[in-house]
């Protein structure tokens, strides 16, 4: 069970304070079953900002830059941001890891 606040400082997390799917935790739900007390706490995540620019050195505004992160020996994707016209950009509320950006 994942749980993020897309848009925000906060960083994902998985049921029982797991960094990624390929560590979480299986919850088995039985039939006609409810489960009480899945309870979560939200950490704040790293920021990365940065600009974009072509090979001549002008802003690109309205693209976008896709943070990956290495889990368990692949890439997965984490977050997407988009330029705005000064072409800057922020990737918000990333987990500890290590980082691709395309």
């Amino acid at each position: 069970m994942q749980f993020r606040l897309d848009g925000s400082d906060y960083a994902e997390t998985w049921w029982k304070g797991r960094p990624s799917s390929a560590t979480a935790t299986a919850l088995t739900i039985a039939k006609a079953n409810d489960l009480r007390k899945i309870d979560v706490a939200l950490a704040t995540g790293a920021k990365v900002t940065g600009t974009l620019r072509n090979a001549s050195g002008t802003s690109l505004s309205r693209a976008s830059v896709f943070a990956y992160r290495l889990v368990a020996g692949s890439w997965q994707w984490v977050r997407t941001a988009t330029t705005d016209a000064a072409g800057k950009y922020t990737l918000r509320g990333l987990p500890a890891g290590t980082y691709a950006l395309r």
